[in-house]
């Protein structure tokens, strides 16, 4: 496992000290310094745990370890959450099965505890955040444990409070200010840029570095996880099961970094470094998570109030899709990446035939769905190469499990705080717009990227942040008179709170985020 360590940590950190080195140097010790021992310690925990079992113990102390102050804590917590592999522990009295325990729920047990010693209630102003995730938590609930047992209801209810309320609670609990919604964001920068770097080595050596990790403690990976290859390069999975989900995060830590110019002294460096992430979201080869990037881009523009700013991008964006795709016909190299070969024809037919054939069932249970195990077995004539059905389409698949009833929350949820971080965004100051804008365009973005994959996982983890986020964004304090611990967090990182004293740091990139 030495050498295997070894082949991650190098591009790990080279990504990693690439936005050490891009960024504003106020930013550096306070925040990336600390990242890069939490990024340490994920590594080693992963490689040389002895056992699942002390793998999971040592997830549990991430957050406690490596966040003192409760500002920390998300920053902390959404770097590791990324940063770790799915090793999954099924706990159990003899042969019954009880729970499920993964890396990411014992990462959230940890923050979760340490949320609830360091972090502050404050105010309730605002319930639209609980009750969107109340939304969700329902039609997971009832997605995931219909047609089964009682027990089973109570396992499912468990599991899901352990893998998506924990990331709405630690967000809720932390997250009390603008400046501490952009940590978060700095710290969503920092993971992806460590993770592109992985990603870049894993296509060109077509070499699946975490896959290793299963291996090593005797984890057999299901077929959905098989290595996928197109254009003679590796779709790079990173630390996730499959490309797909990976380039969803990847497409939401580009799009954050489009959004942060506040956060670097230089615009060649701030160039240079989305050139490098650009090139990491490559390395899945996921055509929805470009999509998402540009509606990422878009939605955020429009948020911010500089649409004229999205016309001259969508001339670019569509001069050169024309001439990728020009060139996708003459080499097939290029044409195999962008799925204009067979493959990607076959992919396509798959989608239109999943999307038909699924209205088709839906329709027989229209208002409540029907439980998974009917629908895999309804839609058999659809079992791809894997061994599966392939639910690529979110909002397809919650509507055969749990129809329209479950659709409509589930929608709810992604688009409720949609219209309060806007209205939030557009009245608050150029600083303080950072955070609500990033929470619209990183849940737009979602909400189009999702209809290209299955729900689950840490996709769902992420929509729960930002659901998160949006509450603590709506309940902050908005006072003339700013907080002394924003006063305190703007010197200690080089943000500058309304009404505060110039900074010495003060970025030369002067377009606001």
């Amino acid at each position: 496992m030495l050498k295997l360590a070894i082949f991650v940590s190098v591009p790990f950190f080279l990504g990693l000290f690439a936005f050490y080195v891009a960024i504003s140097p106020s930013w550096r010790l306070p925040v990336v310094k600390r990242l890069a021992f939490v990024g340490a310690y994920c590594l080693g925990v992963t490689f040389f745990s002895p056992s699942v079992p002390i793998h999971l113990a040592l997830c549990s102390l991430t957050v406690p370890l490596f966040a003192h102050r409760r500002e920390e804590i998300p920053p902390v917590y959404l770097f590791a959450l990324l940063a770790l592999p799915s090793l999954q522990l099924t706990m159990g009295i003899g042969s019954i099965q009880l729970l499920p325990i993964t890396g990411f729920s014992a990462l959230g047990i940890g923050a979760l505890v340490w949320a609830t010693v360091k972090g502050e209630r404050g105010d309730t102003k605002s319930y639209l955040a609980g009750i969107c995730i109340a939304a969700l938590f329902c039609m997971i609930v009832f997605g995931a444990a219909r047609g089964t047992s009682a027990t089973n209801y109570l396992r499912v209810i468990v599991n899901t409070s352990l893998s998506f309320l924990m990331p709405f609670y630690i967000v809720r609990r932390c997250v009390k200010s603008p400046n501490d919604a952009r940590l978060l964001i700095v710290g969503l920068i920092a993971v992806t840029a460590a993770l592109s770097a992985v990603a870049i080595y894993e296509a060109k050596a077509a070499w699946p570095l975490f896959r290793g990790v299963y291996d090593h403690y005797g984890i057999t990976l299901s077929s959905g996880a098989s290595v996928k290859m197109r254009g003679g390069y590796l779709r790079s999975p990173g630390t996730f099961i499959e490309p797909t989900s990976f380039a969803l995060w990847l497409a939401i830590g580009t799009g954050a970094l489009l959004a942060a110019p506040w956060l670097f002294r230089s615009k060649l460096n701030y160039t240079l470094l989305r050139i490098f992430l650009l090139a990491g979201l490559f390395a899945p080869q996921s055509r929805g998570a470009f999509i998402g990037l540009i509606v990422f881009f878009a939605v955020h523009q429009l948020v911010n109030g500089r649409s004229v700013n999205v016309v001259k991008p969508a001339i670019f964006a569509g001069g050169a899709a024309l001439m990728f795709y020009c060139l996708a016909l003459f080499v097939p190299a290029i044409g195999n990446m962008v799925g204009l070969n067979s493959t990607g024809a076959i992919n396509r037919d798959y989608r239109q035939d999943l999307f038909s054939r699924g209205i088709e069932e839906a329709k027989h249970h229209l208002i409540l769905g029907t439980d998974y195990g009917s629908v895999t077995y309804a839609l058999r004539d659809l079992v791809q190469g894997e061994g599966i059905v392939d639910f690529v389409n979110s909002y397809l698949s919650t509507l055969l499990v749990t129809g329209l009833v479950g659709l409509f929350l589930f929608v709810f949820a992604l688009f409720a705080p949609l219209p309060a971080m806007y209205r939030l965004a557009r009245s608050s100051s150029a600083q303080d717009r950072a955070a609500p804008a990033f929470v619209v365009a990183a849940l737009g973005s979602i909400i189009v990227m999702i209809a290209f994959t299955a729900l689950g996982g840490r996709t769902i983890s992420g929509i729960c942040i930002l659901i998160g986020l949006s509450g603590s964004l709506l309940n902050a304090r908005r006072s003339p008179v700013v907080r002394s611990d924003e006063r305190t967090l703007g010197r200690r990182a080089g943000v500058v709170p309304i009404g505060g004293p110039p900074s010495p740091d003060k970025p030369i990139v002067h377009h606001t985020a």
